[in-house]
């Protein structure tokens, strides 16, 4: 889906918008006076928060970060699932396994009666046989 669909779909006025960011991989953009953030799409992972009380952002993500397909974003808050370190079963899958290496779809944003700002991706590459265990839709919440 393009940026520009993206933000028709899912951007919320003053609120959340959508830009391509480091390696063309779509980024969510959140300033709503509670906090900034930003959140990458390509493995729904939390790369800048600051909460409208802090004068510095709390993420930390290095400047040698990949932003490149299948490789891991070094930084912020990752999503390891379904385990962390080496893959238990020796078959050569990535560490952390798979989620973290892929583009998540945008399921829904929206904006919460408190004036918090929601955000929910999905995968549906995930196997029927996995998603039992999870992982559920992301809700990011800023």
């Amino acid at each position: 889906m393009s940026i520009d669909q993206l933000n028709t779909d899912y951007g919320i006025a003053g609120n959340l918008t959508f830009a391509t960011g480091n390696g063309g991989f779509p980024m969510i953009h959140i300033d709503n006076g509670q906090a900034k953030a930003l959140i990458s799409v390509y493995s729904g992972q939390v790369l800048s928060f600051q909460p409208a009380t802090e004068t510095t952002d709390l993420m930390f993500v290095s400047e040698k970060a990949y932003y490149a397909e299948g490789k891991a974003i070094k930084g912020g808050i990752p999503i390891c699932w379904p385990w962390f370190g080496p893959d238990p079963e020796a078959l050569g899958r990535p560490s952390h396994g798979f989620v973290r290496n892929r583009l998540w779809n945008v399921l829904e944003t929206a904006t919460t009666p408190d004036g918090a700002t929601q955000v929910t991706l999905g995968d549906s590459r995930i196997p029927m046989k996995l998603e039992q265990f999870g992982p559920k839709p992301l809700n990011w919440r800023s």
